[in-house]
């Protein structure tokens, strides 16, 4: 797409209604853009993939179309980390009502090169195969300056000062643990843990090798504070004899998600954030694991996690 072309399709478009950012003078081209997914799902199977979002220009999805072979459960993660649900739903009432789509409340961007991430599930449904499609529909958002007519440059284009692949140094309380200057203004922290409940999983006699076993550990909200998380801690056990391997998703209920997907436990187990999370008081944590019990034997496998973080107050209402 060139600077030419979104001129003429900025003046062929109307104006009425048109994103324009004064006194930048920037004026906005959306241009109709749909992204296809389709997977097949075997009976009473789960499975995640992703959709690329290509191309040069962010991408604001509007709407979801779906189709279906046979009743499936579904989950769309956005590329911003939160989920389109807190729950897996069933796709049923979009695949097989009115026109197919969902329409969404609110849009949502998503960045170029960027992706979604997409699980589809036959076990909750009638356990049978399935082929799933889904449609992302919505458009590509181009930003133009009045003043010249170029193409504004995206923001994943800028220059970054980077120490390492995954760190920025210019990055407040990046090397810092629990301790730093970053306090709002009005505010106060207190070192705090939050401990879960101990999640218990049986293991029978001539089980299959490796076991699967999945569930979610929650740790309740409070509403008298946000809480700072900054480290994890993983107590996992099993049956004598046993090797336990452990995936997880951590989340809270407001719908964000920290990782795209669930990651070995390893490699969050006491590392810190590289910034705070903040959990807004009345928000529960909650921890997706995935677990696989090598050379299983009777007995139990149980989880229990620690966060470690600041309580942070409002003066005027501690």
């Amino acid at each position: 797409m060139t600077s030419d072309q979104l001129q003429q399709a900025a003046a062929i478009q109307n104006k009425c209604g048109r994103r324009v950012l004064p006194p930048a003078g920037l004026e906005f081209v959306d241009l109709a853009k749909s992204y296809l997914y389709q997977v097949y799902t075997p009976g009473s199977s789960q499975i995640s993939g992703y959709r690329d979002i290509t191309g040069d220009a962010p991408f604001i999805c509007r709407a979801i179309s779906a189709i279906q072979d046979i009743e499936t459960f579904y989950r769309v993660q956005w590329p911003n980390g939160r989920y389109l649900s807190n729950t897996i739903m069933n796709l049923t009432p979009v695949a097989w009502a009115g026109s197919f789509r969902r329409p969404l409340t609110r849009e949502v961007l998503c960045d170029a090169g960027s992706r979604v991430l997409i699980t589809t599930n036959t076990i909750l449904g009638a356990g049978a195969a399935s082929n799933v499609a889904l449609l992302f529909e919505g458009v590509s958002r181009y930003a133009i300056d009045k003043a010249t007519g170029k193409i504004r440059a995206l923001t994943s284009a800028e220059a970054r000062y980077c120490n390492n692949p995954n760190m920025n140094i210019l990055a407040p309380e990046m090397d810092l643990d629990l301790h730093g200057s970053g306090v709002p203004a009005g505010y106060r922290q207190v070192e705090f843990r939050r401990v879960s409940q101990v999640l218990t999983f049986p293991v029978g006699v001539g089980a299959p090798n490796p076991y699967p076993l999945s569930g979610t550990v929650i740790i309740p909200s409070s509403s008298a504070y946000d809480y700072q998380l900054r480290r994890m801690e993983f107590e996992i056990a099993g049956p004598a004899g046993s090797t336990v391997t452990a995936l997880v998703n951590p989340r809270d209920s407001s719908g964000f998600s920290l990782c795209s997907d669930f990651v070995p436990t390893n490699l969050l187990q006491n590392s810190p954030l590289p910034k705070f999370w903040c959990i807004a008081n009345g928000t529960d944590i909650i921890f997706d694991f995935n677990l696989s019990v090598a050379n299983p034997s009777a007995g139990n496998v149980t989880v229990q996690v620690i966060t470690v973080g600041m309580k942070q107050f409002n003066r005027r209402a501690a």
